[in-house]
């Protein structure tokens, strides 16, 4: 035990901390992918893939960039904010995981409040759960933390 009164860090410790940088970006890329696919059929089904959010001046046309930076960015974010919590609480990540989940899941809700057609709005949900899934799987699969953490 340490003089601060905290148990030290095990191995299988670190190497939970270590995995959640790699395995996010890895998650991040499968999830771009896997909403670009979607996106591809979307359009190709005939959705507009044009969105006006409640109360906005204008329309938004949805395309890969915005797709990819949605995504990317607040994993990425949102992951480097998980890897430097648990370097102090380890158990935090599976937090993380299941609340990324639900926010993905809950969140899919919201494509379908926009005006737009119905294929726009599924596929735009389904991008939502499809980056909850990836978020979760990245952070949940691989070394537990210890319980003395």
């Amino acid at each position: 035990m340490s003089t601060d009164g905290r148990t030290p860090a095990t191995a299988t410790d670190a190497a939970a901390r270590a995995f959640i940088p790699v395995r996010v970006l890895i998650a991040a890329g499968a999830a771009v992918v896997l909403d670009l696919i979607v996106l591809w059929i979307a359009s190709a089904g005939g959705a507009s893939l044009i969105v006006t959010p409640p109360g906005a001046p204008g329309s938004i046309q949805v395309d890969a960039v915005a797709v990819t930076l949605t995504v990317v960015v607040p994993m990425v974010v949102v992951g480097a904010g998980v890897w430097l919590l648990t370097r102090r609480w380890p158990a935090i990540r599976l937090w993380a995981a299941w609340a990324g989940l639900a926010f993905g899941v809950l969140s899919a809700a919201l494509p379908l409040t926009v005006e737009a057609d119905l294929g726009t709005k599924l596929a735009l949900a389904s991008m939502h759960v499809i980056t909850g899934v990836a978020w979760f799987v990245a952070l949940v699969r691989g070394p537990r933390p210890s319980r003395d953490s």
